[in-house]
Protein backbone atom coordinates (compact mmCIF):
# COMPACT_ATOMS: atom_id res chain seq x y z
CA UNK A 1 0.00 0.00 0.00
CA UNK A 2 1.39 3.41 -0.99
CA UNK A 3 1.07 6.23 1.54
CA UNK A 4 -0.68 9.50 0.63
CA UNK A 5 2.59 11.42 1.08
CA UNK A 6 4.34 9.29 -1.53
CA UNK A 7 1.45 9.60 -3.98
CA UNK A 8 1.86 13.40 -4.04
CA UNK A 9 5.44 13.11 -5.31
CA UNK A 10 6.08 12.72 -9.00
CA UNK A 11 6.93 9.18 -9.90
CA UNK A 12 5.09 5.95 -10.41
CA UNK A 13 4.52 2.49 -9.05
CA UNK A 14 6.70 -0.10 -10.74
CA UNK A 15 6.97 -3.87 -10.43
CA UNK A 16 10.10 -5.52 -9.08
CA UNK A 17 11.85 -7.28 -11.98
CA UNK A 18 12.69 -10.26 -9.75
CA UNK A 19 9.74 -10.89 -7.39
CA UNK A 20 6.95 -8.79 -8.98
CA UNK A 21 6.23 -6.77 -5.81
CA UNK A 22 4.93 -3.22 -6.31
CA UNK A 23 7.34 -0.44 -5.33
CA UNK A 24 7.03 3.33 -5.65
CA UNK A 25 9.91 4.96 -7.51
CA UNK A 26 10.50 8.70 -7.65
CA UNK A 27 10.71 10.24 -11.12
CA UNK A 28 14.47 10.88 -10.79
CA UNK A 29 15.14 7.16 -10.10
CA UNK A 30 13.13 6.12 -13.13
CA UNK A 31 15.07 8.47 -15.45
CA UNK A 32 18.47 7.46 -13.99
CA UNK A 33 17.86 3.74 -14.59
CA UNK A 34 19.12 2.90 -18.08
CA UNK A 35 18.45 -0.86 -17.88
CA UNK A 36 14.69 -0.66 -17.35
CA UNK A 37 14.88 -3.20 -14.51
CA UNK A 38 13.65 -2.14 -11.08
CA UNK A 39 14.00 -4.00 -7.80
CA UNK A 40 12.20 -3.64 -4.47
CA UNK A 41 15.38 -4.24 -2.42
CA UNK A 42 19.11 -4.64 -3.11
CA UNK A 43 18.78 -8.27 -1.96
CA UNK A 44 16.13 -8.86 -4.61
CA UNK A 45 18.39 -7.20 -7.18
CA UNK A 46 21.30 -9.52 -6.45
CA UNK A 47 19.05 -12.59 -6.48
CA UNK A 48 18.06 -11.88 -10.09
CA UNK A 49 20.36 -13.89 -12.42
CA UNK A 50 19.70 -11.41 -15.27
CA UNK A 51 21.05 -8.54 -13.15
CA UNK A 52 24.11 -10.56 -12.13
CA UNK A 53 24.91 -11.47 -15.74
CA UNK A 54 24.33 -7.91 -16.99
CA UNK A 55 26.48 -6.54 -14.18
CA UNK A 56 29.35 -8.87 -15.02
CA UNK A 57 29.12 -8.18 -18.75
CA UNK A 58 28.94 -4.44 -18.17
CA UNK A 59 32.18 -4.61 -16.23
CA UNK A 60 33.78 -6.54 -19.12
CA UNK A 61 35.45 -8.67 -16.50
CA UNK A 62 38.78 -10.13 -17.52
CA UNK A 63 40.41 -13.06 -15.73
CA UNK A 64 42.52 -12.17 -12.70
CA UNK A 65 46.16 -13.29 -12.59
CA UNK A 66 45.40 -16.49 -10.61
CA UNK A 67 42.49 -17.26 -12.96
CA UNK A 68 44.77 -16.77 -15.98
CA UNK A 69 47.35 -19.12 -14.42
CA UNK A 70 44.64 -21.75 -14.02
CA UNK A 71 43.34 -21.15 -17.58
CA UNK A 72 46.86 -21.77 -18.92
CA UNK A 73 47.20 -24.88 -16.73
CA UNK A 74 43.81 -26.24 -17.88
CA UNK A 75 44.81 -25.70 -21.52
CA UNK A 76 48.22 -27.28 -20.94
CA UNK A 77 46.74 -30.42 -19.35
CA UNK A 78 43.64 -30.39 -21.62
CA UNK A 79 41.27 -30.57 -18.66
CA UNK A 80 37.51 -30.36 -19.34
CA UNK A 81 36.90 -27.00 -17.62
CA UNK A 82 35.72 -23.72 -19.14
CA UNK A 83 36.31 -20.22 -17.77
CA UNK A 84 32.96 -18.71 -16.75
CA UNK A 85 34.07 -15.92 -14.40
CA UNK A 86 32.93 -13.34 -16.94
CA UNK A 87 29.29 -14.19 -16.24
CA UNK A 88 28.57 -16.53 -19.15
CA UNK A 89 27.31 -19.22 -16.75
CA UNK A 90 25.82 -19.13 -13.29
CA UNK A 91 24.81 -21.63 -10.62
CA UNK A 92 21.72 -20.23 -8.94
CA UNK A 93 22.69 -16.61 -8.32
CA UNK A 94 26.43 -17.31 -8.04
CA UNK A 95 28.93 -17.11 -10.86
CA UNK A 96 31.74 -19.66 -10.58
CA UNK A 97 35.15 -19.00 -12.10
CA UNK A 98 35.24 -22.33 -13.97
CA UNK A 99 32.72 -25.06 -14.79
CA UNK A 100 33.37 -28.66 -15.83
CA UNK A 101 32.09 -29.26 -19.37
CA UNK A 102 30.55 -32.66 -18.61
CA UNK A 103 29.95 -32.98 -14.88
CA UNK A 104 28.33 -30.67 -12.35
CA UNK A 105 31.62 -29.42 -10.90
CA UNK A 106 32.61 -25.78 -10.46
CA UNK A 107 35.86 -24.09 -9.42
CA UNK A 108 36.25 -20.82 -7.55
CA UNK A 109 39.57 -19.12 -6.97
CA UNK A 110 39.74 -17.18 -3.72
CA UNK A 111 42.13 -14.24 -3.82
CA UNK A 112 44.31 -13.84 -0.72
CA UNK A 113 43.40 -10.17 -0.27
CA UNK A 114 39.67 -10.07 -1.04
CA UNK A 115 38.95 -13.24 0.95
CA UNK A 116 41.19 -12.35 3.90
CA UNK A 117 39.79 -12.06 7.41
CA UNK A 118 40.87 -8.41 7.67
CA UNK A 119 39.19 -7.36 4.41
CA UNK A 120 35.95 -9.28 4.99
CA UNK A 121 35.50 -8.11 8.57
CA UNK A 122 36.03 -4.52 7.42
CA UNK A 123 33.18 -5.04 4.93
CA UNK A 124 30.99 -6.61 7.64
CA UNK A 125 31.08 -10.07 6.09
CA UNK A 126 31.65 -13.25 8.08
CA UNK A 127 35.10 -14.73 7.45
CA UNK A 128 34.82 -18.24 6.00
CA UNK A 129 38.38 -19.61 5.55
CA UNK A 130 37.32 -22.75 3.67
CA UNK A 131 34.50 -21.12 1.71
CA UNK A 132 32.09 -23.58 3.33
CA UNK A 133 29.01 -21.36 2.90
CA UNK A 134 29.70 -21.09 -0.83
CA UNK A 135 30.40 -24.84 -1.07
CA UNK A 136 27.09 -25.55 0.70
CA UNK A 137 25.22 -23.19 -1.65
CA UNK A 138 26.64 -24.94 -4.72
CA UNK A 139 25.80 -28.33 -3.17
CA UNK A 140 22.15 -27.17 -2.79
CA UNK A 141 22.18 -26.34 -6.52
CA UNK A 142 23.54 -29.81 -7.37
CA UNK A 143 27.18 -28.81 -7.98
CA UNK A 144 30.42 -29.79 -6.30
CA UNK A 145 32.61 -26.74 -5.72
CA UNK A 146 36.40 -26.85 -5.63
CA UNK A 147 37.90 -23.84 -3.86
CA UNK A 148 41.46 -22.94 -4.85
CA UNK A 149 43.27 -20.23 -2.91
CA UNK A 150 45.61 -17.82 -4.69
CA UNK A 151 48.41 -18.77 -2.28
CA UNK A 152 48.28 -22.39 -3.51
CA UNK A 153 49.94 -21.23 -6.75
CA UNK A 154 53.04 -20.19 -4.75
CA UNK A 155 53.75 -23.78 -3.71
CA UNK A 156 56.50 -25.35 -5.87
CA UNK A 157 54.35 -28.47 -6.39
CA UNK A 158 51.11 -26.59 -7.11
CA UNK A 159 50.58 -28.18 -10.51
CA UNK A 160 50.48 -31.71 -9.16
CA UNK A 161 48.39 -30.71 -6.13
CA UNK A 162 45.76 -28.94 -8.22
CA UNK A 163 45.80 -31.63 -10.91
CA UNK A 164 44.93 -34.22 -8.26
CA UNK A 165 41.98 -32.09 -7.10
CA UNK A 166 40.67 -31.36 -10.60
CA UNK A 167 40.82 -34.90 -12.02
CA UNK A 168 37.86 -36.51 -10.34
Amino acid sequence: MISAGLKRRTGKVILCSNCGKEKYKAHCHIIANTTGNFYCTPKCQYEDPKFYRANMLAAQRLPTRPEQVLIDFINEKQLPYTYTGDGQAHVGVKIPDFVHTGKRIAIDIFGDYFHSKKFLEKKGVIYDPKGQRRVDYFKEQGYDLIVIWEREFKDPNWKQTILNRLTV
